[in-house]
Protein backbone atom coordinates (compact mmCIF):
# COMPACT_ATOMS: atom_id res chain seq x y z
CA UNK A 1 0.00 0.00 0.00
CA UNK A 2 3.01 2.32 0.81
CA UNK A 3 4.32 2.11 -2.33
CA UNK A 4 0.73 2.63 -4.24
CA UNK A 5 0.49 5.72 -2.11
CA UNK A 6 3.45 6.58 -3.07
CA UNK A 7 3.20 6.27 -6.68
CA UNK A 8 -0.09 8.29 -6.55
CA UNK A 9 2.11 10.91 -4.45
CA UNK A 10 4.10 11.57 -7.59
CA UNK A 11 1.42 11.39 -10.41
CA UNK A 12 -0.52 14.29 -8.18
CA UNK A 13 3.12 16.17 -7.90
CA UNK A 14 4.60 15.71 -11.23
CA UNK A 15 4.64 19.15 -13.21
CA UNK A 16 2.15 21.22 -10.87
CA UNK A 17 3.64 24.86 -10.03
CA UNK A 18 1.35 27.23 -7.88
CA UNK A 19 1.68 30.99 -7.78
CA UNK A 20 2.26 32.50 -4.45
CA UNK A 21 -0.50 35.04 -5.28
CA UNK A 22 -2.96 33.11 -6.58
CA UNK A 23 -2.55 30.88 -3.44
CA UNK A 24 -3.56 33.81 -0.81
CA UNK A 25 -6.33 34.88 -2.95
CA UNK A 26 -7.60 31.14 -3.36
CA UNK A 27 -7.32 30.79 0.83
CA UNK A 28 -8.82 33.80 1.32
CA UNK A 29 -11.80 32.87 -1.31
CA UNK A 30 -11.89 29.18 -0.09
CA UNK A 31 -12.01 30.28 4.02
CA UNK A 32 -14.98 32.69 3.66
CA UNK A 33 -16.92 29.95 1.29
CA UNK A 34 -16.41 27.36 3.65
CA UNK A 35 -17.52 29.16 6.86
CA UNK A 36 -20.73 30.09 5.21
CA UNK A 37 -21.98 27.06 3.34
CA UNK A 38 -20.09 24.19 5.65
CA UNK A 39 -22.35 22.54 8.31
CA UNK A 40 -21.48 19.83 11.11
CA UNK A 41 -21.57 16.40 9.11
CA UNK A 42 -18.97 17.50 6.14
CA UNK A 43 -15.71 19.49 5.95
CA UNK A 44 -13.79 21.27 3.26
CA UNK A 45 -9.69 21.69 2.18
CA UNK A 46 -7.77 23.48 -0.25
CA UNK A 47 -5.14 20.87 -1.87
CA UNK A 48 -1.57 22.24 -3.24
CA UNK A 49 -1.02 19.67 -5.94
CA UNK A 50 2.82 21.00 -5.70
CA UNK A 51 3.49 20.59 -2.06
CA UNK A 52 1.26 18.01 -1.72
CA UNK A 53 0.08 20.08 1.56
CA UNK A 54 -3.15 20.89 2.79
CA UNK A 55 -3.28 25.03 2.70
CA UNK A 56 -6.68 24.54 4.52
CA UNK A 57 -8.69 21.99 6.05
CA UNK A 58 -12.21 23.24 8.17
CA UNK A 59 -12.70 22.78 11.56
CA UNK A 60 -14.97 20.19 10.90
CA UNK A 61 -12.59 17.48 9.87
CA UNK A 62 -11.82 16.85 13.60
CA UNK A 63 -15.42 15.29 14.05
CA UNK A 64 -14.84 12.56 11.51
CA UNK A 65 -11.00 12.05 11.60
CA UNK A 66 -9.84 12.83 15.61
CA UNK A 67 -7.24 15.32 14.10
CA UNK A 68 -7.89 19.08 13.96
CA UNK A 69 -7.33 21.39 11.19
CA UNK A 70 -3.63 22.60 12.08
CA UNK A 71 -2.73 18.54 12.69
CA UNK A 72 -4.03 18.28 9.10
CA UNK A 73 -2.48 20.56 6.96
CA UNK A 74 0.89 19.84 9.34
CA UNK A 75 0.74 16.23 7.85
CA UNK A 76 0.00 16.67 4.11
CA UNK A 77 -1.36 13.55 2.36
CA UNK A 78 0.52 11.59 4.37
CA UNK A 79 -2.26 11.91 6.57
CA UNK A 80 -4.25 9.28 4.47
CA UNK A 81 -2.80 6.31 6.00
CA UNK A 82 -3.81 7.54 9.50
CA UNK A 83 -7.30 7.86 9.12
CA UNK A 84 -8.83 5.98 5.99
CA UNK A 85 -9.84 2.14 6.17
CA UNK A 86 -6.03 0.48 4.89
CA UNK A 87 -7.74 -1.53 1.81
CA UNK A 88 -9.64 0.95 0.81
CA UNK A 89 -7.10 3.43 0.41
CA UNK A 90 -5.01 0.49 -1.18
CA UNK A 91 -7.71 -0.03 -3.71
CA UNK A 92 -7.93 3.53 -4.49
CA UNK A 93 -3.95 4.20 -5.17
CA UNK A 94 -3.33 1.22 -6.87
CA UNK A 95 -6.57 1.59 -9.26
CA UNK A 96 -9.07 4.38 -9.02
CA UNK A 97 -6.62 7.30 -8.47
CA UNK A 98 -4.78 6.43 -11.22
CA UNK A 99 -7.66 5.69 -13.65
CA UNK A 100 -9.62 8.82 -12.59
CA UNK A 101 -6.19 10.80 -13.56
CA UNK A 102 -6.17 8.74 -16.87
CA UNK A 103 -10.12 9.69 -17.80
CA UNK A 104 -8.74 13.45 -16.84
CA UNK A 105 -5.48 13.90 -18.84
CA UNK A 106 -7.86 12.45 -21.68
CA UNK A 107 -10.42 15.36 -21.68
CA UNK A 108 -9.80 18.58 -24.09
CA UNK A 109 -7.89 21.12 -21.88
CA UNK A 110 -10.67 23.63 -22.32
CA UNK A 111 -13.05 21.23 -20.32
CA UNK A 112 -10.42 20.37 -17.33
CA UNK A 113 -11.78 23.18 -15.06
CA UNK A 114 -14.92 21.76 -15.22
CA UNK A 115 -14.27 18.38 -14.19
CA UNK A 116 -15.78 17.41 -11.31
CA UNK A 117 -14.36 14.44 -8.72
CA UNK A 118 -16.75 12.14 -7.05
CA UNK A 119 -14.61 9.15 -4.67
CA UNK A 120 -16.55 7.39 -1.80
CA UNK A 121 -14.42 5.22 0.94
CA UNK A 122 -14.35 5.05 4.68
CA UNK A 123 -12.58 6.71 7.79
CA UNK A 124 -11.39 4.81 10.25
CA UNK A 125 -13.96 5.31 13.10
CA UNK A 126 -12.33 7.44 16.27
CA UNK A 127 -13.27 7.29 19.91
CA UNK A 128 -14.31 4.26 19.98
CA UNK A 129 -16.62 4.66 17.27
CA UNK A 130 -17.44 2.66 14.16
CA UNK A 131 -15.90 3.61 10.45
CA UNK A 132 -17.60 6.25 8.51
CA UNK A 133 -18.86 6.12 5.18
CA UNK A 134 -17.50 9.14 2.78
CA UNK A 135 -18.44 10.67 -0.53
CA UNK A 136 -15.73 13.19 -1.12
CA UNK A 137 -16.57 16.18 -4.03
CA UNK A 138 -13.47 17.61 -5.50
CA UNK A 139 -12.09 19.67 -8.32
CA UNK A 140 -9.05 21.13 -9.48
CA UNK A 141 -9.59 25.12 -8.86
CA UNK A 142 -6.11 26.27 -10.09
CA UNK A 143 -4.20 25.92 -13.47
CA UNK A 144 -1.06 27.46 -14.79
CA UNK A 145 0.16 28.99 -18.33
CA UNK A 146 0.32 25.43 -19.25
CA UNK A 147 -2.41 24.47 -17.93
CA UNK A 148 -1.38 21.98 -15.57
CA UNK A 149 -3.72 21.78 -12.00
CA UNK A 150 -1.83 23.51 -9.56
CA UNK A 151 -4.70 23.43 -6.62
CA UNK A 152 -7.42 21.33 -5.83
CA UNK A 153 -10.69 21.92 -3.22
CA UNK A 154 -12.96 19.45 -2.15
CA UNK A 155 -15.79 19.24 0.29
CA UNK A 156 -16.38 15.48 2.48
CA UNK A 157 -19.38 13.87 3.59
CA UNK A 158 -20.89 11.42 5.94
CA UNK A 159 -22.38 8.90 2.84
CA UNK A 160 -25.58 7.12 3.03
CA UNK A 161 -23.76 4.80 0.18
CA UNK A 162 -22.75 1.88 2.93
CA UNK A 163 -20.20 -0.54 0.58
CA UNK A 164 -17.18 -2.48 1.85
CA UNK A 165 -15.18 -0.91 -0.84
CA UNK A 166 -13.98 2.21 -2.70
CA UNK A 167 -15.80 3.86 -5.79
CA UNK A 168 -14.63 6.67 -7.89
CA UNK A 169 -16.42 8.73 -10.74
CA UNK A 170 -15.51 11.89 -13.05
CA UNK A 171 -17.82 13.99 -14.24
CA UNK A 172 -18.31 16.57 -17.25
CA UNK A 173 -20.13 19.82 -16.10
CA UNK A 174 -21.90 21.11 -19.37
CA UNK A 175 -24.32 23.87 -19.92
CA UNK A 176 -27.34 21.16 -20.38
CA UNK A 177 -25.95 19.09 -17.41
CA UNK A 178 -22.91 16.48 -16.25
CA UNK A 179 -21.44 14.43 -18.58
CA UNK A 180 -20.48 10.66 -17.12
CA UNK A 181 -16.82 10.38 -17.88
CA UNK A 182 -15.61 7.70 -15.40
CA UNK A 183 -17.26 5.13 -12.57
CA UNK A 184 -15.98 2.32 -11.27
CA UNK A 185 -16.75 0.41 -8.15
CA UNK A 186 -14.10 -2.01 -6.32
CA UNK A 187 -15.81 -4.18 -3.36
CA UNK A 188 -13.47 -6.16 -1.72
CA UNK A 189 -15.26 -8.92 -0.78
CA UNK A 190 -15.19 -9.83 -4.84
CA UNK A 191 -11.57 -10.51 -4.13
CA UNK A 192 -12.81 -13.91 -3.49
CA UNK A 193 -13.54 -14.32 -7.26
CA UNK A 194 -11.74 -15.56 -9.64
CA UNK A 195 -11.06 -13.76 -13.23
CA UNK A 196 -13.42 -15.89 -14.75
CA UNK A 197 -15.99 -15.51 -12.44
CA UNK A 198 -15.51 -11.56 -11.61
CA UNK A 199 -16.20 -10.59 -15.67
CA UNK A 200 -19.13 -13.28 -15.32
CA UNK A 201 -20.48 -11.49 -11.95
CA UNK A 202 -19.92 -8.32 -14.02
CA UNK A 203 -21.70 -9.76 -17.25
CA UNK A 204 -24.83 -11.01 -15.06
CA UNK A 205 -25.32 -7.62 -12.92
CA UNK A 206 -25.61 -5.86 -16.76
CA UNK A 207 -28.57 -7.99 -17.36
CA UNK A 208 -27.26 -10.72 -19.57
CA UNK A 209 -28.84 -13.77 -19.77
CA UNK A 210 -26.14 -17.31 -19.58
CA UNK A 211 -26.90 -17.94 -23.01
CA UNK A 212 -25.71 -14.34 -23.77
CA UNK A 213 -22.53 -14.75 -21.08
CA UNK A 214 -22.03 -18.03 -23.09
CA UNK A 215 -21.38 -16.50 -26.30
CA UNK A 216 -19.24 -13.49 -24.73
CA UNK A 217 -16.86 -16.04 -22.88
CA UNK A 218 -17.07 -18.84 -25.58
CA UNK A 219 -18.07 -21.40 -23.20
CA UNK A 220 -20.86 -23.91 -22.64
CA UNK A 221 -24.13 -22.84 -20.65
CA UNK A 222 -23.32 -25.85 -18.19
CA UNK A 223 -19.96 -23.82 -17.67
CA UNK A 224 -21.59 -21.07 -16.85
CA UNK A 225 -23.84 -22.36 -14.63
CA UNK A 226 -21.28 -23.93 -12.74
CA UNK A 227 -19.74 -20.48 -12.02
CA UNK A 228 -23.14 -18.49 -11.22
CA UNK A 229 -23.19 -21.29 -8.54
CA UNK A 230 -20.01 -20.64 -7.17
CA UNK A 231 -20.14 -17.03 -7.48
CA UNK A 232 -23.77 -16.86 -5.61
CA UNK A 233 -21.97 -19.39 -2.59
CA UNK A 234 -18.75 -17.20 -2.23
CA UNK A 235 -21.37 -13.78 -2.16
CA UNK A 236 -24.01 -15.07 -0.30
CA UNK A 237 -26.65 -14.30 -2.65
CA UNK A 238 -29.28 -16.49 -3.96
CA UNK A 239 -30.57 -14.88 -7.12
CA UNK A 240 -29.27 -13.30 -10.20
CA UNK A 241 -31.32 -10.16 -8.75
CA UNK A 242 -29.66 -10.06 -5.84
CA UNK A 243 -26.25 -10.08 -6.82
CA UNK A 244 -27.39 -7.01 -8.92
CA UNK A 245 -28.59 -5.47 -5.89
CA UNK A 246 -24.90 -6.61 -4.00
CA UNK A 247 -22.78 -5.40 -6.83
CA UNK A 248 -24.75 -2.04 -7.19
CA UNK A 249 -25.69 -0.91 -3.86
CA UNK A 250 -26.69 2.59 -4.46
Amino acid sequence: MKEALKMHKSLLKSNTRLPEDDLKKLIHRFKRASNQSLHKNSFSYLLNLHTLGYEFVSDQCAAFTGLNSAEFCEKGLDVLPEIMVSEDLAKLAQHIFPEMETAYKAMEPKDRSNIMFEVYYRLKGHDNKETISIVEYSSYTVFDEQGNATASTGICYESSLQINGVRGIVRLQTDSGQELIYDRMILHELEVLTATELKLAELLSKGNTRKDIAQELNVSIHTVKTHVKNIYKKLNVNSATELISHLNPN
